[in-house]
């Protein structure tokens, strides 16, 4: 009788898959907790990794993220890394956990002073 090794090679590579994800990855979620700052998109290290973020709506789903330092920066809805960027900074991101990138600001509407910061979730 002719067995399948289909079954025998799914099984292999469901016990394998967790040896292959990053050893130290950190799980990030973003929230845009500035009102003012209206849709914001956020891009780490020039690359899009969150986009179209409401005020007030945390991230359903979290981006893995390589263990170091990183530079995030948030613009406006649908606008490209550059001079219009609305902040860019430079973060630590550590080596396990759950974190959230939270946006934030003063509510000064002529002059917001906006901040991000990466604490546990």
């Amino acid at each position: 009788m002719r067995t399948s090794l289909l079954p025998k090679a799914l099984l292999l590579a469901a016990l394998c898959a967790p040896a292959l994800a990053p050893v130290q990855a950190a799980r990030v979620y973003f929230l845009n907790d500035h009102g003012q700052s209206g849709l914001v998109d956020v891009y780490l290290n020039g690359v899009l990794l969150f986009d179209n973020m409401f005020p007030a709506f945390p991230t359903m789903f979290g981006h893995d993220l390589p263990s170091g330092k990183h530079t995030f920066v948030v613009t406006a809805y649908n606008v490209v890394p550059g001079p219009a960027n609305l902040l860019e900074t430079e973060l630590e991101v550590a080596q396990w956990g759950d974190f959230t990138l939270r946006l934030s600001g003063d509510t000064d509407l002529n002059f917001p002073t906006l901040s991000l910061a990466l604490s546990q979730r």
